[in-house]
């Protein structure tokens, strides 16, 4: 046998071990080394290790943008998007002047327009102030003002202390949403109240995306149709008349109602943004939801739709009964009326 160093190991390892086996171990060493060799004789063949010398040094030259995917391996966007993107205006336009349903009508606020009159601006800065400063309202009682409404709205909405303060905070918003949001107040169309607020806020028709916000009732009409129809009257003119991708809901971490108002709507919670704010002098951590245009046409849009009749009917009944109950008493008092004669 061979005396080198290798061949000894071989040997010292095979010593006791039959022949026949000896001879097993030795062929399967002598395939396997063989199965090593075909393989470093393809990828040499093939130009695999060429491959990886030349990525090597292109990501040596170019850094992490060697490794970044071409821009044009993702698909291009239908052109009615891209249309949208490069030609609507930065501030939302309303043809009218409003947004109507069923319920509700959002009349937007403008300012600087010879169409918004002094008078009127006063008339309805004093509507507005009426309706949130804690005093009974439209058969509700009173209640606190800045839980119930400021305490979640921007300090630059509130709370004022009049009706010529709540003017200036309008004007105020107004002008420096002027370039990129749309403010409107809240109609109820069966009984012709101002009944709150709402907005179109950060408009970015670039990507055609925006948020709506700062939306509060007066608490009168909280729980009722108006706040569900006042958020689909401004996701449908955004992502049907304007053709938007993408609508934010942006509030804050413990307003829990406001939540509850998106997740109703088919908003997807898409994250917290903590230490996000200071708002009024404390920390805000937002909550951050989303709903996109295919989510509101799968399936938000007609949840919306769903939930809105139903509260409709809801409303016809009780105003049903009522008239019910107002023609029974002018009964009782007709028949008491004989009854004493």
């Amino acid at each position: 046998m061979p005396t080198s160093p290798f061949f000894s190991v071989v040997q010292g390892f095979l010593n006791g071990t039959a022949e026949p086996y000896q001879w097993g171990i030795l062929a399967g060493c002598l395939v396997y080394l063989t199965g090593v060799v075909v393989v470093l004789y393809l990828l040499v063949a093939g130009g695999s290790f060429e491959r990886m010398r030349e990525q090597a040094e292109a990501y040596k030259q170019l850094g992490v943008k060697a490794l970044q995917v071409p821009l044009t391996s993702k698909p291009r966007l239908y052109e009615a998007l891209l249309e949208a993107s490069r030609s609507l205006p930065r501030r939302p336009h309303l043809d009218e002047g409003c947004l109507r349903g069923r319920g509700v009508e959002l009349r937007l606020i403008e300012t600087g327009d010879e169409v918004q009159a002094t008078d009127e601006k006063g008339a309805l800065a004093r509507t507005l102030f009426g309706i949130s400063d804690g005093s009974p309202r439209y058969g509700h009682g009173g209640y606190d003002p800045i839980e119930q409404i400021w305490r979640w709205l921007p300090e630059s909405l509130g709370p004022p202390e009049g009706a010529s303060e709540m003017r200036k905070f309008l004007d105020r918003t107004m002008r420096a949403r002027e370039a990129d949001s749309a403010t409107f107040y809240v109609l109820d169309q069966p009984s012709g109240y101002v009944i709150g607020m709402a907005s179109i806020l950060e408009n970015t028709p670039t990507h055609l995306r925006a948020e709506i916000g700062d939306i509060w009732l007066t608490p009168a009409f909280r729980g009722t149709y108006a706040g569900l129809e006042a958020g689909q009257l401004l996701l449908r003119f955004l992502f049907e008349t304007l053709g938007y991708r993408r609508v934010e809901w942006r509030c804050d971490a413990d307003n829990y109602a406001a939540q509850k108002a998106a997740e109703r709507m088919g908003f997807v919670k898409e994250g917290l943004l903590r230490k996000h704010m200071i708002w009024r002098e404390a920390n805000r951590d937002t909550v951050l939801y989303a709903l996109t245009n295919s989510d509101w046409r799968d399936s938000a849009a007609s949840q919306i739709e769903a939930r809105l009749e139903k509260l409709f009917e809801d409303v016809k009944g009780l105003r049903k009964t009522e008239a019910n109950a107002t023609i029974g008493t002018a009964r009782d008092d007709s028949a008491s009326a004989k009854k004493d004669k």
